[in-house]
């Protein structure tokens, strides 16, 4: 799950590609062979996975209203459409996708992050990635971040 804290408007999302593989929104992506696919480091990430809305959702058949938390909506299939969303300068994000192991000094507002295998990881060098800390909406754990 991706949450959009503070970010720029009006910045065009590439969704012209499908998914080399299951992941979630909010993993960090990179292209390959013209297909999104996960991005093992900093390096190689181009941006993060998002998508429409899944009209595949009994709740959404319904006209009920969306849950950003909803597995089905969370979750983009193998050959699925999905977008990348470039994350700029200053803006802040916040994503369920990181490494399951980080402590709560690791994500402190200011300390470095990284990106491994998808998710946000710990860092021991300086990178452009900065921690927020965790942001808690209802009983879903997610973490801040921003690029610098």
């Amino acid at each position: 799950m991706i949450l959009n804290l503070q970010n720029n408007f009006g910045k065009a999302v590439d969704a012209s590609k499908t998914a080399k593989v299951a992941m979630k929104r909010g993993t960090f992506i990179k292209t390959n062979a013209g297909q999104w696919d996960i991005a093992t480091t900093l390096a190689t990430t181009e941006g993060v996975l998002v998508r429409d809305v899944n009209a595949k959702d009994v709740d959404v058949a319904m006209g009920l209203p969306v849950s950003d938390f909803s597995t089905i909506q969370d979750t983009v299939l193998l050959g699925e459409y999905a977008g990348l969303e470039v994350i700029q300068k200053g803006e802040r994000h916040a994503t369920t996708e990181f490494d399951a192991t980080l402590t709560d000094v690791q994500v402190a507002d200011g300390q470095y992050l990284t990106i491994t295998n998808g998710k946000l990881a710990t860092s021991g060098t300086a990178t452009t990635v900065v921690a927020l800390g965790w942001v808690h909406v209802g009983v879903q754990k997610l973490l801040g971040f921003k690029f610098v």
